[in-house]
């Protein structure tokens, strides 16, 4: 199967159980971006309850956080 590149200007929409930036994280914790192209060095911020999620270093508008420890 051949990979496949897109190509956009919108951001992808988030994905179930995430934390879009501009969205208030559900609840307090450590929240890792799960759209950083390599897992092991994404970035990672902790949260408060309703705290609005920023912008990752890496990912800009492509931002999508996830509690750490939760799979998306």
């Amino acid at each position: 199967m051949a990979d496949q590149e897109f190509e956009s200007g919108e951001p992808l929409a988030p994905t179930r159980g995430t934390v879009a930036h501009g969205e208030r994280a559900p609840e307090a914790g450590r929240y890792v971006c799960c759209a950083c192209d390599d897992p092991a060095v994404a970035a990672e911020v902790m949260l408060a309850c309703n705290e609005v999620a920023p912008l990752c270093h890496t990912c800009g508008p492509l931002t999508n956080w996830v509690r750490a420890g939760e799979g998306a």
